[in-house]
């Protein structure tokens, strides 16, 4: 089991990654690319126990928050985000986006 966890951990991550960088040079968020989050955070949900899950879904729910544009803005580039203010609901919002990354670890324990 552990050997399992070290092998799907970082193939997770970097699936995560993977998606924030081809985001990146496709224009940005908002993109239809951002869906692709859902296929590491429910395959980590899967095979991984529930602490490194929520590593996952985390890190794929901050990418898709107004969080890069704390990076972005230092150096130049614009921000994804017009409004980005938690009490912002709607689809440019910081609170709707990242909440259904946040569910996939939960998904597979309430099946």
């Amino acid at each position: 089991m552990e050997r399992q966890n070290f092998l799907y951990l970082p193939g997770s991550l970097l699936a995560v990654v993977g998606v924030a960088f081809a985001i990146e040079f496709t224009g940005g968020l908002p993109s239809q690319l951002a869906h692709l989050y859902y296929i590491p955070v429910v395959l980590s949900a899967l095979v991984l126990r529930p602490r490194l899950s929520l590593v996952v879904a985390l890190l794929a729910a901050a990418a898709v928050s107004p969080l890069p544009d704390l990076v972005r803005r230092p150096l130049g580039l614009g921000a994804y985000y017009d409004d980005p203010a938690p009490w912002n609901l709607s689809t440019s919002g910081g609170t709707v986006r990242p909440t259904p990354s946040l569910l996939g670890p939960v998904m597979p324990y309430a099946v």
